[in-house]
């Protein structure tokens, strides 16, 4: 955590990384090794479920009087997430109390304290040279697509997505808030201005009675 990092030393080479026609895999990989060795405080889907986003706490080193930063990685038409645990099963064996999910009680125990509730971004985040399953996408839809590889101390990640987006993000944003009055669950489908009968059926939500088969128009 104390080496500096680029998006912290020279934080307009980063922060708002977005352009109307994308970002090339040049870019993409500059913005990866930018976050080398940050803290990953909370990853998933946005709530509108296309993209993934890593919410990650940036640092520089002191001396160069540059603030952290948290930061938004969206990683936009995501159309796989894998995650599994890095976490070994001999650690895992040890990791089973429940007191170790929160700080205080679990810091003094022998095994691994779930309630640091971040995770180190190392070896890091890197792009797979020649995905054919980025490929396939990238022909299927007429877009680049790209797969990433991100290996953490806590879980590791596989994200095949097209773009990606950087946002410097402000204390109290939440990725996730609960509706008041309950929530509002809706057809995906009907939503769509024009849409015609297709053989693969949406996943309809809990709570619609209907399942309807669509496809874009």
């Amino acid at each position: 955590m104390s080496v500096p990092c680029r998006c912290c030393t020279q934080r307009g080479s980063l922060a708002g990384l977005r352009h109307d026609e994308g970002v090339d895999r040049t870019e993409i990989s500059a913005a990866c090794e930018d976050v080398f060795d940050q803290a990953i405080q909370y990853h998933g889907f946005a709530d509108y479920m296309r993209d993934y986003d890593l919410y990650i706490y940036a640092t520089a080193d002191p001396r160069t009087g540059v603030a952290p930063d948290h930061l938004r990685y969206r990683f936009t038409h995501c159309v796989r997430a894998t995650a599994t645990s890095a976490v070994p099963p001999a650690i895992w064996k040890r990791s089973l109390d429940e007191r170790l999910i929160d700080f205080e009680t679990g810091r003094e125990l022998d095994g691994y304290v779930w309630g640091v509730r971040w995770q180190a971004l190392y070896p890091g985040i890197s792009l797979v040279e020649e995905s054919a399953e980025a490929a396939r996408w990238s022909e299927e839809l007429g877009i680049p697509f790209f797969e990433a590889i991100i290996e953490t101390n806590g879980h590791n990640l596989s994200l095949v997505f097209s773009d990606l987006r950087v946002d410097v993000i402000q204390p109290g944003t939440a990725p996730f808030v609960v509706p008041g009055g309950g929530a509002r669950l809706q057809d995906p489908a009907l939503t769509v201005a024009r849409v015609t009968p297709l053989s693969c059926a949406l996943a309809t939500p809990p709570g619609v009675a209907r399942v309807a088969e669509y496809r874009l128009g």
